[in-house]
């Protein structure tokens, strides 16, 4: 899983060999009418985003993603995405309410 700031935009894989045009199809799935609301919820603050095969007490700075989020609310929405025809992501955003 990774993190884009600028989207606020958590990105999991599902199937892929690669993340070649992942960038570019996140940045066009903006507009998407597809995404699916989740749930709302209050954030602020810094989170970190680890690996869950990971035990806390074993991660480093080199194994977490530090994730700011401005203090509101938000709405989290989903969408699956296919960036190419052996490659699929979930995507979920933050958006304020």
């Amino acid at each position: 899983m990774t993190y884009l700031d600028r989207t606020m935009t958590f990105i999991r894989w599902c199937a892929a060999d690669t993340d070649t045009g992942l960038e570019g199809a996140v940045e066009r799935s903006m507009a998407s009418d597809e995404w699916q609301d989740i749930f709302d919820i209050a954030l602020g603050g810094r989170y970190f985003l680890l690996d869950s095969a990971m035990r806390g007490d074993e991660t480093g700075e080199a194994d977490v993603i530090p994730v700011d989020v401005p203090p509101g609310q938000y709405r989290v929405q989903s969408l699956l995405i296919d960036p190419s025809e052996d490659a699929s992501f979930m995507l979920e955003r933050l958006l304020r309410v």
